[in-house]
């Protein structure tokens, strides 16, 4: 992939970013929204979300997760990065909400995402 394709990736991906700490700060469930997204769902893009969010190295796949969708016929390494994706996402979304919208929101998720 080239630079200035990898840049219009991350355009949009950090476009929805914003729009989900949108949805997030009013309200709305991140566990849901963040696994709706084709961000979190499609291997070719999970791929890239996760060379392209800061917070990667943050985030880590939850095994529960892992299991159904390695049970429904995913293969290892792309249930592997949609779950991972799927996790940068939240955590991208919420440092989204801590720095633009609300930092109790913020801490509220991260409680969440770490029980």
């Amino acid at each position: 992939m080239t630079s200035t394709a990898l840049d219009s990736f991350a355009l949009r991906y950090y476009r929805t970013v914003a729009l989900l700490a949108g949805a997030v700060a009013a309200g709305a469930d991140l566990p849901t929204l963040c696994e709706a997204s084709p961000f979190a769902n499609t291997p070719a893009l999970a791929a890239l979300v996760c060379k392209t969010s800061t917070l990667a190295h943050a985030a880590h796949a939850e095994g529960e997760h892992l299991v159904e969708r390695l049970s429904n016929g995913a293969l290892v390494h792309e249930a592997v990065a949609v779950e991972h994706a799927r996790a940068c996402l939240c955590l991208d979304v919420v440092a989204c909400v801590a720095k633009y919208h609300d930092d109790q929101v913020a801490q509220f998720w991260l409680r969440q995402l770490a029980a």
